[in-house]
């Protein structure tokens, strides 16, 4: 789990694309696709986008083709021409539902919020019943610190669709954010289906565990057997220290932050709560010195950090 709400949505936003409708009645351009794959690297994809609509053969795969090049150009940072590339889709076929989803992650991707959000309210209009979308406006929301927006919308996703997974994730996140530990904790009997969409549920229940500072015992445990999958990992042993922190077992705490840090060198929230283990073990100076240093690699880290009780 991201520990970072805003980090979290804009995850979801670019990986959770929903696949691009095929034209069964038009001849498959070869390049096709790859261009909508959107598991291959970004670059790959533009290159073959442009290179089914560069031809003469793009037929009824001309929108799918421009929706599906903004979100690649979306993903290498090159905003404008992604914009460009989704308006495309959007009027060259826009009883898609799709293409208008991509737009929207085009346009939250750019941080350009009010007009996501606007996109998605349209497209909603028209496909009340498709999950993904009060998905992706449910992330924008959280990116946007818009928590009520943003678990209503979540709420409406799982009642559509019960099985997914980023919006469980994400709501169980929210609900950490606002500190309804009971609602998370409930949360965690869906959290089967991350075991094998997005992999490390054990490591999720360590970290909703750890957060509430709830049945520390199994937290424990799913730690241990998350590290036991995936020795070294960032992410769970920075969830495991959490889980020593909030017991009070300062040196393994630490043992578990220097170890994430060693993988993962300049994640802020790891650095900061290092530092707070060593103000609790008396060192003063390195304990300052560790929280200054995530400070400067984001400079609200505190402000996070105090919202899952890890403060001096």
């Amino acid at each position: 789990m991201k520990r970072h709400g805003a980090a979290l949505a804009c995850a979801a936003l670019l990986t959770a694309q929903a696949p691009l409708p095929q034209q069964a009645q038009v001849v498959s351009h070869p390049s096709f696709s790859v261009c909508r794959n959107h598991t291959l690297p970004a670059p790959t994809r533009e290159q073959s986008c442009r290179a089914v609509l560069d031809g003469d053969q793009a037929g009824g795969h001309a929108a799918a083709a421009h929706s599906a090049l903004g979100v690649a150009l979306a993903q290498q940072g090159k905003f404008d021409d992604a914009r460009a590339e989704a308006d495309r889709a959007v009027a060259l076929q826009p009883g898609v539902w799709q293409i208008w989803n991509n737009r929207g992650l085009v346009l939250s991707a750019a941080h350009e919020y009010d007009a996501a959000l606007d996109n998605y309210a349209k497209a909603i209009a028209q496909w009340p019943g498709q999950s993904a979308l009060f998905l992706q406006r449910g992330s924008i929301y959280l990116a946007m610190d818009k928590l009520p927006e943003a678990l209503a919308d979540l709420d409406r996703s799982i009642d559509l669709d019960p099985n997914d997974a980023y919006s469980t994730e994400l709501r169980i996140t929210i609900w950490l954010r606002l500190r309804r530990y009971d609602d998370a904790l409930n949360g965690l009997k869906a959290t089967d289906v991350l075991e094998e969409e997005l992999g490390g549920a054990a490591n999720e229940r360590c970290w909703v565990r750890a957060v509430a500072g709830r049945e520390l015992d199994t937290a424990l445990a799913d730690c241990n057997a998350a590290l036991a999958a995936a020795p070294g990992n960032a992410n769970r042993l920075d969830s495991r220290a959490l889980v020593h922190l909030r017991r009070g077992e300062f040196k393994d705490a630490l043992a578990d932050y220097d170890a994430a840090l060693r993988a993962d060198p300049k994640a802020p929230s790891t650095l900061y709560a290092r530092g707070i283990t060593k103000l609790r073990l008396g060192d003063k100076a390195d304990g300052r010195a560790d929280i200054e240093a995530a400070r400067k690699l984001a400079p609200d880290i505190a402000v996070a950090m105090a919202e899952i009780e890890v403060a001096p």
